[in-house]
């Protein structure tokens, strides 16, 4: 039984059983998590039990069972009401499980070539021909990031950064971040369909203790502007890569910060965020990282002091702000499982 809390609502998801199969579906090395069951605390005094699929990583999507309560059911009954469901759920996905996976004695550079080959299907399927081809555009700087993987010696207790431009600008973000390592693998104008795209790429080279995610260009007020709806599908798409990866390595959802130059979307930006924290309530090893209110004045307008000439790219003091908020936050997810281990 494992138990999943994230500290920034009332939501609880609690009481997980997990069960598990090898899935060519995502083709990872060994065993994968399916699916999960238990009860969810959807406000004080309610729950309801819920099933949370794993089977197919980019569509990582929970299911309530509607008019079902447990609040009156004795604490045994309930256990034993979820082992009798994950027994079922095992029958229904065993048509899919396969042999185990190649033994750990495999050749290594054979078996990222596998994984990552699997992954870019699961986030290319995510994407229409349009947007596979503007995410292509960024292949080059793909190609640079990893001669970078070649190069650089990291520890496994790094903490991996992903995403776009305030990423791949952040030069002194193992300063900010200090004592963890990082391995800044940021690039461009990244939107999260381009990440779905590439994140096998970027993520499976590297072991971390955590992941840190931030992308920003989704909803910049163009023509090529994404719904929230369809964003939502790309972040779940990273978790999984990520998840598959390390599966213990907790991952942190950055939240888009409001910004001079992009002023006029902040609403549906809002309603981007509102998404991403949705999204680390509901999973299990992912939180969010709250920022924008730290950029923005009493009249709730992004302070212009905190960024570039551009309005757009945060300078050193809006880093230092950035660092100091992201730092608090893993250190309040890893601090826990460091003393754990101890």
């Amino acid at each position: 039984m494992v138990s999943h809390r994230n500290d920034q609502s009332n939501l609880r998801v609690s009481q997980y059983a997990a069960g598990q199969v090898s899935d060519r579906s995502t083709n990872m090395n060994g065993v994968v998590p399916v699916f999960a069951i238990g009860n969810q605390v959807t406000r004080p005094g309610k729950t309801a039990l819920s099933i949370v699929d794993f089977r197919y990583g980019t569509r990582i999507t929970p299911f309530r069972l509607p008019h079902f309560s447990t609040n009156n059911m004795p604490r045994q009954h309930q256990s034993h009401l979820i082992c009798r469901l994950l027994v079922l759920l095992a029958l229904i996905v065993g048509s899919n499980a396969t042999q185990p996976l190649a033994s750990v004695a495999q050749d290594k550079t054979a078996k990222a070539e596998k994984n990552s080959t699997s992954s870019d299907e699961v986030g290319n399927a995510l994407l229409t021909a349009d947007q596979l081809a503007a995410a292509q555009r960024w292949e080059n700087d793909i190609e640079k990031l990893e001669k970078r993987d070649q190069l650089e010696d990291a520890t496994e207790d790094a903490v991996l950064l992903i995403g776009s431009s305030s990423i791949r600008l952040w030069a002194n973000a193992a300063e900010g971040l200090a004592p963890y390592p990082v391995i800044n693998r940021g690039y461009g104008g990244a939107k999260y369909s381009d990440l779905a795209h590439y994140a096998p790429r970027l993520i499976e080279p590297h072991s971390f203790q955590a992941a840190v995610v931030f992308v920003a260009n989704d909803i910049v007020g163009g023509t090529s502007d994404h719904a929230v709806a369809d964003v939502e599908k790309w972040v779940r798409s990273v978790i999984g890569v990520a998840q598959g990866h390390q599966p213990n390595a907790p991952i942190l959802l950055v939240e888009v910060t409001p910004t001079p130059s992009r002023l006029k979307v902040w609403a549906e930006t809002r309603r981007l965020n509102a998404m991403l924290r949705e999204v680390a309530l509901t999973l299990p090893g992912v939180y969010f990282v709250a920022t924008a209110e730290f950029y923005l004045d009493a009249d709730d307008q992004p302070r212009r002091d905190l960024f570039r000439g551009d309005m757009l790219h945060q300078n050193d003091a809006g880093y230092q702000r950035w660092g100091s908020l992201i730092k608090r936050r893993l250190d309040e997810v890893l601090e826990p499982q460091l003393a754990s281990q101890s």
